[in-house]
């Protein structure tokens, strides 16, 4: 009994004290500490003398199955947070349920899930930046520096899932979540 009762109380206490490793920098990365970084722009507005930057971010997701049910992530919402230079945005989108067929071993996204598909296009300064990426509701976040040129630029995030503690541990599945984010800028990774 006593050793029940120690049990819970780690349980209990590590529930508590949150072992998520990320989510200060995760709630560091949500606050705005500037708001004279970047605007808001229609895709690819190009003006002279400035960066073009268009964000895209697609994943699939799902909070929980039943049956022939899936149900998608409402309190809180699945979103992203794009913070850039101290000034951050929220990524959010309405998702749609897709059914794609294959075989998971050659596409992690293979199934029924739902699919995300963030976009935003900012207008800032050419030069070096330095952008945090923060899916709060998966627990990532990740930290690069860019360089812009003046005209068009694309940050393209791509996901990084979780493998499966079964036989099959060594293909990523989307339904064990996100694991971590990949970064292209121009097709190129940084």
């Amino acid at each position: 009994m006593r050793t029940l009762v120690i049990i819970v109380s780690i349980v209990a206490l590590a529930s508590m004290t949150g072992c998520a490793s990320n989510k200060n920098l995760i709630v560091k990365a949500s606050i705005s500490s500037r708001q004279d970084i970047f605007q808001e722009a229609q895709p690819m507005q190009a003006t002279p003398g400035k960066a073009v930057l268009k964000v895209e971010f697609t994943v699939k997701n799902f909070k929980a199955r039943f049956i022939n049910s899936y149900f998608k992530h409402t309190d809180p919402p699945y979103t992203a947070v794009l913070n850039i230079d101290g000034q951050s945005t929220l990524l959010s989108d309405e998702p749609v349920l897709e059914d794609l067929p294959g075989d998971f071993k050659e596409n992690p996204e293979v199934g029924i899930g739902w699919k995300y598909n963030f976009k935003k296009t900012l207008l800032l300064q050419p030069g070096k930046h330095h952008v945090s990426i923060a899916i709060p509701i998966s627990d990532v976040i990740i930290e690069k520096e860019i360089y812009l040129k003046e005209g068009n630029n694309i940050l393209t995030l791509l996901p990084i899932y979780n493998t499966p503690v079964t036989r099959y541990q060594k293909y990523a599945r989307f339904s064990t979540g996100l694991r971590g984010i990949s970064v292209k800028q121009n097709n190129q990774d940084i």
